[in-house]
């Protein structure tokens, strides 16, 4: 539908202007992802499509984290983009959030571990 291709459109460089706003003083600071994740997805279904649902797994109890939000919000827009590029015949994006433990120096993380 051309007026959904429309709206897309006009939502993508709106949430840029949002994330590399030239006034914004980018600070690190404690974060619920959950909560980033949520504010987000305002953004990014329009930006995705109808072809293509999105659908969030949230952890309970997820730790705050100390990060530069606009760079978050930046990340998972691109992850989507990207995403929605790779799947022309539609689908679903699953965001998942989720408590991990780092491990010490000279070990690797393996999620699927």
């Amino acid at each position: 539908m051309w007026h959904m291709d429309v709206r897309r459109s006009c939502v993508w460089p709106s949430l840029q202007l949002l994330v590399f706003s030239p006034e914004e003083v980018i600070h690190s600071e404690f974060v619920n992802l959950n909560a980033i994740v949520k504010e987000s997805a305002e953004f990014l279904i329009p930006v995705l499509g109808e072809h293509i649902q999105l659908r969030s797994y949230l952890a309970t109890g997820l730790l705050p984290v100390k990060v530069y939000p606009s760079q978050i919000v930046e990340i998972l827009a691109t992850l989507c983009v990207d995403a929605r590029d790779a799947m022309q015949d539609g689908g679903i994006l699953l965001i998942q959030t989720e408590n991990l433990t780092l491990p010490g120096k000279g070990q690797h993380l393996n999620p699927l571990a």
